[in-house]
């Protein structure tokens, strides 16, 4: 998964500042009254502390950073507490609620959903459990599972509904789309709707549907076109390796695996990551025999595909990969196209070898996922976005439109950067009315 590119992608749509102006607020508890406005209600709020930050964008009518007391453990809260970071962009007390729930880190306050002005809505960015600034002192991992997370938006969902009387709607991105699942799976009513974009709901630890997909997606020209890139790379062996050695020696990056391992599973890596981010597009431009070594070995570092095996990044997003062989699913990679190109590797590349280090053990939870998927077979109020090219479509959750009246949507072509904006007219007038008759509100139809 290209996290960070997802990290960097979704903050770069906001211009605004960073800058806060703080202003800490005592929690206590006392009784709210009608004449009390959003800051001094927040300050009553028992276990939650706030800073005001600069309103940005001017939709908005005031903006926070709340950090919400959450028990490490929430079945037994005597084991300690941690610091959740919320941001919170006001408008009024009655209007709509966006509830987005990332998988990640939230670094500051700067994404914006895109259903705001559809929904005229507040909007609430909740800070994963385990990253960012929402960790716990003590890191013990066992915490970090999907039912603690999904008690974690539970506690915060019931917490600003004493403020918010309007519709919730949750929505979250990739991971954070997985997120939204879960939250939904032990508490169904927390909110009206559900949006979960480009969210893969796995069925095992490595889930081979995201192998034979690769098989699928696209034209059969421009999968001959990945595969011609990935063996010229490979072909010239010791000339890549050397341009590899030296790009990832000025970026300074360090690989556990050892260079030549990270060397080949970024050129497997590359195949998976085209198809996520591009969805196949510009694939007649991709560089193959007739390119030169150094062309080659650029588009390489392009996609970022090398990045995805360096020790900081590995470090930085190690949460992610707990809950991945945990109990959420992750991919690995078939070396039959590429098995005489290789040197490290002769058989599949289970990646758990990959990321999880030596000293830690993990086993898959195999039941998690399997309640997520029975659950959401028969849930209402939801609508899945995909995009039809994007590497986690292979698992993407087909909603039953018999059973529920939810529905999935696909955009033709799409990669994980599809959105409701990015849809046809008719898909968007889709969501448009399930909105309308699940919410029950003015739906301002402005994608």
């Amino acid at each position: 998964m290209r996290i960070l590119h997802l990290l960097l992608a979704l903050m770069l749509f906001s211009s605004c500042s960073a800058f806060r102006k703080t202003e800490e607020m005592n929690p206590q508890k006392q009784d709210e009254t009608i004449t009390l406005d959003i800051t001094q209600k927040l300050r009553l709020l028992n276990g939650v502390k706030t800073e005001k930050l600069e309103v940005c964008p001017s939709q908005f009518a005031n903006a926070f950073v709340l950090m919400v007391e959450q028990p490490i453990d929430h079945f037994h809260p005597e084991m300690g507490k941690f610091w959740q970071k919320v941001y919170l962009n006001h408008k009024d007390e009655n209007k709509p609620v966006i509830l987005s729930l990332n998988g990640y880190s939230v670094p500051f306050n700067g994404y914006i959903s895109e259903l705001v002005p559809v929904l005229d809505a507040n909007f609430i960015h909740v800070e994963h459990r385990y990253f960012g600034d929402s960790k716990p002192e003590s890191m013990d991992y066992k915490y970090l599972d999907i039912q603690q997370s999904a008690m974690d938006h539970h506690r915060i969902v019931q917490i600003l509904k004493r403020i918010y009387k309007g519709k919730w709607i949750s929505e979250g991105i990739s991971k954070g789309g997985q997120t939204v699942a879960f939250h939904r799976r032990f508490y169904p009513d927390d909110v009206d709707a559900s949006i979960p974009y480009v969210a893969p709901i796995n069925a095992a630890r490595e889930d081979k549907r995201l192998i034979s997909f690769l098989d699928q997606v696209g034209s059969e020209e421009c999968r001959a076109n990945v595969l011609e890139f990935q063996r010229a790379v490979l072909s010239d062996y010791d000339a890549a390796f050397e341009l590899f050695r030296q790009k990832s020696i000025s970026r300074s990056y360090v690989f556990p695996v050892g260079m030549k391992r990270a060397f080949e599973l970024s050129v497997m890596e590359f195949e998976f990551a085209y198809w996520q981010w591009s969805g196949g597009e510009a694939c007649d431009s991709l560089p193959g025999i007739g390119n030169s070594t150094e062309e080659l070995v650029d588009a390489l570092f392009a996609i970022d595909a090398p990045s995805f095996f360096n020790k900081k990044d590995m470090e930085y997003f190690f949460p992610f990969f707990y809950q991945a062989y945990a109990e959420i699913g992750m991919y690995g990679y078939s070396v039959d196209s590429l098995k005489n190109h290789l040197r490290e590797y002769n058989t599949y590349v289970d990646n758990y070898n990959t990321f999880i280090p030596e000293n830690i053990d993990i086993i898959f939870n195999q039941s998690a996922l399997a309640e997520v998927n029975e659950y959401l077979s028969g849930a209402d109020r939801f609508i899945f976005i995909y995009g039809e090219n994007d590497a986690w479509s292979a698992t993407a959750f087909v909603a039953d439109n018999v059973r529920t009246n939810s529905v999935t949507l696909f955009q033709k072509g799409g990669s994980h950067m599809t959105r409701i904006r990015t849809l046809s007219g008719d898909q968007k007038k889709i969501i448009y009315q399930k909105l309308r008759d699940w919410l029950g509100v003015e739906i301002r139809e402005v994608l």
